[in-house]
């Protein structure tokens, strides 16, 4: 079984090897993707990216429509500060957006940047 079908199988997720964050993408579950993100053992290194995006596109959804919650935004700064060694490539895709009018977690995102 491949990767991402084992992350939709164990997640209900739908499963495809691309874009897995974005085609999941869901506000009404972020916590659950956060959850999910921190409580994770992956078995590959996609899995991190995956599940990353996961937590920003959801983050993102429910910021272009109101606020995110203080818990909500906290425990995605954890996830910002303490994991993003683990999905560098979507932590360079999020930063790398040149507006946050529409990418408002680009906000939070940004807070891994060390100067």
């Amino acid at each position: 079984m491949e990767w991402f079908e084992r992350l939709a199988d164990k997640y209900n997720l739908f499963a495809c090897e691309q874009d897995m964050g974005i085609t999941n993408a869901n506000g009404d579950r972020l916590d659950e993707y956060i959850d999910i993100f921190l409580n994770h053992q992956a078995e590959d290194k996609w899995e991190w990216e995956e599940l990353a995006d996961l937590v920003f596109e959801s983050a993102n959804e429910i910021m272009l429509d109101g606020e995110l919650s203080i818990e909500q935004t906290e425990r995605i700064k954890l996830i910002v500060l303490e994991h993003k060694d683990k999905y560098p490539n979507q932590f360079k895709y999020w930063i790398n957006f040149s507006n946050e009018t529409d990418y408002p977690i680009k906000k939070l995102v940004k807070l891994g940047i060390v100067k």
